[in-house]
């Protein structure tokens, strides 16, 4: 059965490449074997795809395929654990069977396949579902052997893996480093295995973000809005934490970190205590940061007297009409003239 395998393999090789290449970042796939010599077959192989409806037929294409040497149909189904044939039959050099794939690239189909040792003819119709509707698909393959390779699709497919999980780590790690929360948490987060590392992390930075120092290296890794959204997804606590450190940072009189605009609530009570009412000639340059917002702060809000002025002046009230006028103005209505 090895000689009439190759259209077989060829789509179950199609199929795990495809799943495996998705995420990377491969502009071109490593050869699947090497031609010359070997223990393996090369074949030259023609295909055609023909689907219902569309308004031209796809051309042939040729390629060369390496077989590996006595690999029956069964053996190259254990390449894709989703897909199973079934209704093997034999007769004479002709074999027929019917095969399913479920998961990403669920099919059913059958075929048969006409085979000499060197030369093989065969057709597959299958049926499938892509975004809710339905296709069908007739390929066509005819075969020749021309000499000897050496199969390399097993460490192709082991290196593209292993290319897709390497681009898939650095961008976790990336992830992490910027704090986005949208990569590990979820069910669908690309880099949710690492959801206890990346809450460990934010967790951390809970603790240590509670002093002026901590809350700047915190708010240096990853804007406040992240970081909001990064305490919310870990169940921390930011305003917390901006409390802690702005309290800390008054108990330290360290106002230029008070100053920054997350701690304006501290800023007008330590402001009305160090500022209110003293004139910036001759001030100490530490306090100055302070009382520069205070300042802000304070002419930012509207006085009473501002409030009062700002308000729509009343209408004037209208004046009185002059009787005789309103008089002859009705008369001169009922005139015909």
């Amino acid at each position: 059965m090895s000689s009439f395998a190759v259209p077989l393999r060829q789509i179950v090789l199609c199929i795990a490449v495809s799943s495996l290449a998705a995420g990377s970042a491969l502009a071109q796939m490593p050869k699947l074997f090497t031609a010359g010599s070997g223990p393996d077959e090369l074949w030259d192989v023609t295909m055609k795809m023909e689907m219902p409806g569309m308004p031209m037929a796809m051309p042939p294409r040729t390629s060369q395929v390496c077989k590996k040497k006595a690999a029956g149909n069964e053996a190259l189904m254990k390449g894709d654990p989703n897909c199973r044939m079934s209704n093997v039959r034999t007769a004479g050099n002709k074999t027929s069977f019917v095969f399913t794939c479920t998961g990403e690239h669920a099919m059913t189909g059958e075929g048969e396949i006409t085979a000499t040792g060197d030369t093989f003819d065969s057709r597959m119709h299958l049926k499938s579902t892509a975004k809710g509707q339905e296709f069908e698909m007739t390929q066509t393959s005819t075969g020749k052997r021309v000499g000897q390779c050496t199969d390399t699709s097993q460490q192709a497919i082991a290196e593209i893996k292993a290319q897709a999980e390497g681009n898939k780590a650095q961008a976790c790690a990336e992830m992490m480093a910027r704090l986005e929360p949208e990569g590990f948490i979820g069910a669908q987060a690309p880099c949710a295995t690492s959801r206890k590392a990346y809450c460990d992390k934010v967790a951390s930075i809970a603790s240590t973000g509670r002093t002026p120092a901590g809350y700047r290296a915190a708010t240096g890794q990853a804007p406040a809005q992240t970081l909001e959204r990064a305490f919310a997804a870990c169940g921390q606590d930011y305003a917390a934490m901006r409390q802690g450190a702005c309290a800390a940072g008054v108990a330290s009189r360290d106002w230029a970190f008070v100053a920054n605009g997350s701690c304006d609530d501290d800023v007008r009570v330590a402001g009305d205590a160090n500022c209110k009412g003293r004139s910036f000639t001759g001030m100490d340059r530490g306090i100055a940061p302070l009382c520069s917002r205070y300042a802000s702060l304070v002419r930012g809000q509207r006085a009473p007297a501002d409030v009062a002025s700002a308000q729509p002046a009343p209408a004037a009230a209208a004046q009185p009409a002059n009787p005789l006028e309103s008089g002859v103005n009705a008369v001169r209505k009922l005139l015909p003239f």
